[in-house]
């Protein structure tokens, strides 16, 4: 049995805080696009999840909601971006520290072109992948439902290799703002909680998933469908965490496009342009278990089959696994990745039991 004594959360809240960051110099093929230091300003809407939900309970009463971020470059070559995004809000610390994950879309004013702007090597297309975290110290009811807050981020922006270039950035930032937080939750609205130990104990899953989207190989090369299979089984060991292990086949045609670059740019080595482009992985990952829906995943794999030498043979993977409704389909959407190297852009449905 858990009661919840003082409460200092609403319903709703509005947030505004403005910027200013240093774009890192994660590749030094970007070096020439970090002459001048960002800025910028956010906006976001709140709601605190619904306090008799019990994935609420157990995440300390979290906030989901959606922002709006305006990034100037103050670089001519990079430009502006304009973005979009879904987010969460854990809290700690009697909830005066913030950790904010957002995921979204960005529209970058000024991408890559051949002749017009040849510099901007970060962003190959106008619409990017972007991905916030950021860590604030929150002050409410400073005044009635006036508060303060202020923290550290980084953004990253990247459009997973589905057009090249493809460098992608990121900056980190300090900011700070205001909040206004508006029907605040009474104690007896929270009320106890008594939950039976079932809900918490382990259980293995086994799961199937399909995979797909579209790369390039390099800049001006075509862009190609891709296709990837697998299965894992995995287990749960607390009700916030889990673990998994898998197997998967890559059909990667992009490839054929790297392998006819290799051969003719670097004869020594010995490309004959019939290699295989598939490629079979297996790798191990960890679920962080948001709600009863939603969870984030992140992966690590190895390739067992790698005809062609592209990129590295261990890779990458992060992102979002969405439960639909109360079937075993899921849907995912995630970044496939060498390191700091993006691959490609994934989307998937799976199927779970």
């Amino acid at each position: 049995m858990v009661m919840f004594g003082q409460v200092d959360f609403s319903k709703y809240s509005i947030e505004a805080s403005v910027f200013h960051g240093q774009t890192l110099e994660h590749n030094a093929e970007i070096a020439h696009l970090l002459t001048s230091r960002p800025s910028g300003f956010s906006f976001s809407w709140n709601t605190t999840v619904d306090p008799e939900k019990y994935w609420s309970y157990k995440n300390n009463f979290p906030e989901l909601g959606v922002s709006f971020l305006y990034h100037n470059s103050h670089v001519e070559a990079l430009g502006t971006n304009y973005s979009l995004y879904g987010h969460i809000h854990w809290y700690f610390a009697a909830r005066h520290l913030q950790l904010k994950l957002a995921q979204g879309v960005a529209y970058a004013d000024n991408p890559y072109h051949p002749d017009k702007n040849y510099r901007n090597n970060a962003y190959g297309s106008k619409l990017l992948s972007a991905t916030r975290l950021e860590l604030n110290f929150v002050k409410k009811y400073i005044f009635q439902g006036l508060g303060i807050y202020t923290g550290l981020g980084i953004v990253h922006y990247s459009n997973g290799a589905t057009k090249k270039p493809n460098t992608s950035t990121n900056t980190g930032y300090a900011h700070i703002g205001m909040r206004y937080d508006w029907e605040p939750y009474k104690k007896n609205q929270i009320g106890s909680y008594n939950w039976e130990r079932e809900k918490e104990r382990t259980r293995w899953f086994y799961e199937v998933l399909v995979r797909s989207g579209a790369n390039q190989s390099g800049i001006g090369e075509s862009t190609r469908g891709f296709f990837v299979a697998g299965g894992s089984v995995g287990k749960r060991w607390s009700y916030r965490s889990g673990w998994h292990i898998g197997g998967e086949f890559f059909y990667s045609p992009f490839l054929k496009d790297h392998i006819r670059f290799r051969s003719i740019a670097y004869p020594e080595m010995n490309y004959t342009g019939r290699e295989d482009t598939n490629r079979v992985g297996l790798y191990v990952g960890y679920d962080l278990y948001i709600s009863d829906e939603l969870s984030l995943y992140a992966d690590l794999g190895y390739y067992l089959y790698w005809p062609v030498q592209y990129e590295r043979r261990v890779y990458n993977r992060a992102g979002i696994k969405y439960q639909i409704a109360d079937s075993p389909l899921f849907a995912v959407l995630g970044v496939k990745a060498h390191f700091s190297k993006a691959e490609s852009l994934e989307i998937g449905i799976g199927y779970k039991w």
